[in-house]
């Protein structure tokens, strides 16, 4: 795990600037006191962590102890709480107080868990410092104060950045809402249209059953009428041939009676001096003339009826 970074904090109502490099087996954590610019040192091998943590009953590998750290630093989790305590707060807690500077520093990790609470202690010693060692100390300040300043400006950006993410997660919330409405919506009328097709599609089986039992009975009508029309066809066939030949007939009757009545009419006029019985014999065929010619009459008559 390769870890490095740099806290600000407040402890006990001091300033701190926190330093922590984390390698693959070891911890090296740099902290400065603001207000005196006092600097404590400490370095924490991998057999050291874990050697520690088995003494308080709650043994923690190196991985695990170095992800407990950085979440208490980053405040990611509420069961890991971060304390930093100068050697006079630290003996003044355990009511052991010695004469003398404070030389140490003491970095508390609680790890609180249900019906348990257990104490992780560094121990970081206040730095030697010569001429040298304070100028490059004041160096290493200067950098990670313009670090923390860094970190800051980051940290500042990072806000602006979440409250930009966080309304534009809002227009999507609200863009995602309103689209979630408009598919309801479009929902029911999907059902209310697949509700009116599946009354359409009854009602037309339904039409389409009753059209099946009617069809035989209108084929059977349109047979019978069909027949009816057919016999009546044949008849009227039949009438218009007889009529045909009547009046064929009654042409050929026509014509005989004008070529007799044509005869009549010319002996007429060629025995006009003849005697009384012979006059009497004319009156009498100009009788049966005139019954010629009434028989004529009626004869054209009905053939007129009969082309009509």
């Amino acid at each position: 795990m390769e870890f490095k970074k740099i806290f600000e904090e407040s402890f006990h109502s001091k300033n701190y600037v926190i330093s922590v490099c984390i390698s693959s087996n070891a911890i090296q954590l740099n902290i400065i006191e603001k207000a005196s610019e006092i600097i404590w040192k400490g370095s924490f091998p991998c057999n050291y962590i874990e050697e520690m943590t088995s003494k308080t009953g709650n043994f923690k590998n190196f991985k695990v102890f170095c992800k407990m750290l950085v979440s208490g630093l980053e405040k990611t989790s509420q069961s890991i709480i971060i304390d930093i305590l100068t050697q006079e707060e630290f003996e003044n807690i355990r009511n052991d107080k010695k004469p003398g500077k404070s030389l140490k520093l003491y970095m508390i990790i609680n790890y609180i868990v249900e019906f348990d609470k257990v104490h992780y202690l560094l121990t970081l010693s206040q730095a030697n410092i010569s001429i040298q060692d304070k100028t490059q100390d004041i160096h290493m300040l200067q950098n990670l104060q313009k670090e923390l300043n860094d970190l800051r400006l980051v940290k500042q950006e990072k806000t602006i950045m979440e409250k930009r993410l966080e309304g534009i997660i809002s227009l999507r919330d609200k863009e995602i809402y309103y689209l979630t409405k408009e598919k309801e919506e479009l929902h029911v009328d999907l059902d209310k249209i697949k509700t009116q097709m599946e009354s359409i599609i009854e009602e037309l089986e339904s039409q389409a059953k009753i059209t099946t039992v009617k069809i035989p009975k209108i084929d059977e009508e349109l047979r019978a009428r069909n027949e009816k029309l057919e016999r009546k066809a044949e008849r009227l066939k039949k009438e218009i041939k007889d009529l045909k030949n009547e009046k064929k007939k009654n042409e050929t009757q026509i014509c005989q009676l004008e070529n007799e009545l044509k005869y009549f009419y010319e002996n007429a006029k060629s025995s006009r001096s003849k005697s009384t019985t012979r006059v009497k014999y004319e009156n009498s065929g100009v009788y049966e003339s005139r019954d010629l010619t009434n028989q004529l009459s009626k004869l054209r008559t009905l053939l007129d009826i009969s082309n009509n």
